[in-house]
């Protein structure tokens, strides 16, 4: 995924309005277009407090972590499929 989309009731659950905000976005995906509404939010990986905008939507339930906004906060991701291991490194 480009950026990180979340489902809305996601964000809802943490007390976000979702749809109070400026950035009010279109996604397109493989099969299609939905709304999506951009906010500005602190997440946490592990103790590391980090700076990002989430895309919040009603039309998914899925999680994506973006490039943009979580992946391209990192020097190094290590992916080792095998052993079902994701490492993260600030």
């Amino acid at each position: 995924a480009d950026r990180s989309l979340f489902p809305a009731y996601l964000g809802e659950i943490i007390g976000i309005k979702i749809k109070k905000t400026k950035a009010k976005i279109t996604v397109g995906g493989i099969s299609n277009k939905i709304t999506a509404y951009r906010h500005k939010l602190y997440i946490y990986v592990g103790t590391t407090k980090l700076s990002t905008n989430i895309d919040f939507s009603y039309d998914t339930d899925a999680v994506l972590l973006g490039r943009k906004g979580f992946f391209n906060l990192f020097s190094k991701i290590v992916f080792q499929e095998k052993k079902h291991l994701l490492e993260l490194h600030h």
